[in-house]
């Protein structure tokens, strides 16, 4: 059966009980299509919208008893605003109306981009329409969310800073994070990283840096609770406009903490603003799963971001499981969100950054170590730069020639020699002695209490010094007692 406006009925032989008369209208009263997922009117904001002409079958002396075949003809001016979600099958579908419940009813369909046509085998004929979102409306209320989330802005609190720390922010004083330090005790800092955004974050920890105590709430308290959660974001998880604490030496190389929105949290803020702008719905329950999915996932592009919804959609408290039957309606409504959004942020400066955003710390620099060494034969030796030990003597008739300092800084000393190893055969007054390029690398600063041979004096005193001495061997194969960490006595 064809009918006005392009729809077209087909019943298999045997499907009616018996001869009946089949009536078919797509004039007369419409029956209400601008509504909410849920089937609730939305009021001014309508999410769905009637996408073709209803079609009111009777069929009387007879029932349904094996599926129908019906298509129906999609008016291509109801997806004019849905841009390349238009061309998705999930962009339309076919639904009927419930008059006992007052509301439209999904049924899976088939939508063909190509034919502008919408299909489905029906077991009962009533009243059917094509539906599909109310695009235009879907944009207008992601735009008021998107301002929302931009315009979004952290609560300003004092920053009483720490005298010889200089911190800085990009984007100056209204950049998408902030930084604060302060100190805590004679040698340690506290640094707060502030999201200044309604979008959320993921900030790497820095070397040398402890995170500090966790105060969750929300999503934060869901991703506190999962152990490798750190790992597989990639970084902490900071929130809209929250904070993160934590601790680092007063003295030291800059630091950099570098706060960014990965796909993992793009896709948490767009699945909530969805749920939230368009299918007016509350997200209870939406934040734990997704974070879920993504805490225990690896690296996931932006295709996976409708999988994960089509999981976690159905757990959300007000919605009926007849509205998720064609859960793939939503998927082209997220991709028409994900298109639009990009759209939006790429306006946004943040977004020209790839949301992202770096709190610079400078800190006084570590004082420069003394060089100290010792063995269990001769008596222990301080050198202060710039003297820096010829020789190293090892024992009475093993010892490394020094040739060259090579670096002295505040982590590291770095020297290259050669080791002349006496085989002592058959005696060590008889050699022979062998040699081997090695360097001597110094690392592990810290103050000790040392006894160091001096002229008249061998009294104890303090020394910043490394704490710990390898020799290695940069070709042969030495004795492995005059190689490696132990060669010298260290403090510590």
């Amino acid at each position: 059966m064809r009918l006005a406006g392009g729809a077209m009925l087909v019943i298999p032989p045997g499907a009616v009980s018996a001869n009946g008369r089949l009536i078919a209208r797509t004039g007369g009263p419409q029956v209400g299509t601008n509504l909410s997922l849920d089937g609730q009117s939305a009021g001014a904001a309508p999410v769905l919208a009637a996408a073709g002409s209803q079609v009111r079958f009777e069929l009387t002396g007879a029932t349904l008893v094996h599926p129908a075949d019906l298509t129906m003809q999609v008016d291509p001016a109801a997806l004019r605003q849905a841009g390349t979600a238009a061309s998705k099958p999930g962009a339309a579908w076919l639904a009927f109306y419930d008059a006992a419940g007052h509301r439209w009813q999904y049924v899976d369909s088939r939508y063909d981009p190509v034919m502008h046509t919408v299909s489905a085998q029906v077991t009962h004929l009533s009243v059917w329409a094509a539906f599909t979102f109310a695009w235009q409306q879907i944009g207008a209320a992601l735009r008021h969310a998107l301002s929302g989330l931009l315009s979004q802005r952290a609560t300003p609190v004092p920053c009483p800073g720490v005298n010889g720390v200089v911190i800085s922010n990009s984007g100056g004083p209204d950049g998408p994070v902030k930084g604060c330090v302060s100190q805590s005790g004679a040698s340690q800092l506290t640094v707060t990283i502030t999201s200044n955004r309604g979008y959320a974050m993921i900030v790497p920890t820095p070397n040398s840096v402890t995170p500090g105590p966790r105060e969750y709430t929300g999503y934060q308290e869901f991703l506190r609770t999962q152990p490798n959660a750190v790992k597989k974001l990639g970084g902490e998880y900071l929130g809209p406009t929250a904070s993160l604490t934590y601790t680092m030496p007063l003295d030291g190389p800059p630091v950099v903490f570098n706060a960014a929105a990965s796909v993992k949290t793009y896709l948490l803020d767009v699945g909530i603003l969805l749920t939230t702008t368009i299918l007016n719905i509350r997200s209870a329950g939406l934040s734990d799963c997704l974070l879920d999915n993504m805490a225990n996932s690896g690296p996931l592009p932006l295709t996976e971001a409708p999988r994960l919804l089509v999981e976690c959609l159905p757990i959300i408290g007000g919605v009926t499981r007849q509205a998720w039957a064609a859960i793939s309606d939503f998927v082209a409504a997220f991709a028409f969100a994900r298109e639009y959004v990009g759209a939006v942020l790429d306006l946004n400066g943040d977004a020209v950054s790839n949301f992202s955003g770096t709190v610079h710390i400078s800190r006084p620099a570590l004082p420069l170590p003394d060089f100290y060494y010792a063995t269990a034969v001769l008596p222990e030796n301080l050198y202060v730069n710039p003297t820096y030990p010829k020789r190293l003597g090892i024992d009475n008739h093993d010892w490394i020639d020094i040739q060259s300092l090579n670096g002295w800084t505040p982590d590291s000393m770095t020297m290259s020699g050669v080791l002349n190893y006496d085989e002592c055969q058959p005696d060590c007054a008889s050699g022979p002695m062998v040699t081997f390029p090695v360097q001597v690398v110094a690392t592990a600063p810290q103050t000790c209490t040392l006894q160091v041979d001096q002229v008249g004096s061998t009294l104890p005193q303090q020394a910043y010094v490394y704490s710990k001495i390898s020799v290695n061997a940069l070709s042969g194969s030495p004795p492995s007692s005059l190689v490696g960490n132990s060669v010298f006595h260290v403090c510590g």
